[in-house]
């Protein structure tokens, strides 16, 4: 039974990171931070890109109905 004693502190040690080496868990963490941000950059630009080309979009629409109506007076 000690031996599984020891394999089960050893998964606690390790729990926090996926390795027992610190340099590999600041790295492993840095690289989730940096992916997660990236993609985060992702969804925010492409949402404003859809959000002005929409915007601008219906505003030419907009703009091309109030000529219409103007020409039919």
């Amino acid at each position: 039974m000690p031996a599984l004693k020891d394999n089960i502190n050893e998964i606690r040690r390790t729990s926090n990171g996926t390795t027992s080496n610190g340099m590999f868990k600041l790295l492993d963490r840095a690289f989730w931070r940096f992916l997660s941000g990236f993609v985060l950059i992702l969804i925010v630009s492409f949402s404003l890109l859809t959000f002005f080309g929409v915007w601008r979009e219906a505003r030419e629409n907009y703009s091309q109905l109030i000529r219409v109506f103007q020409r039919e007076r």
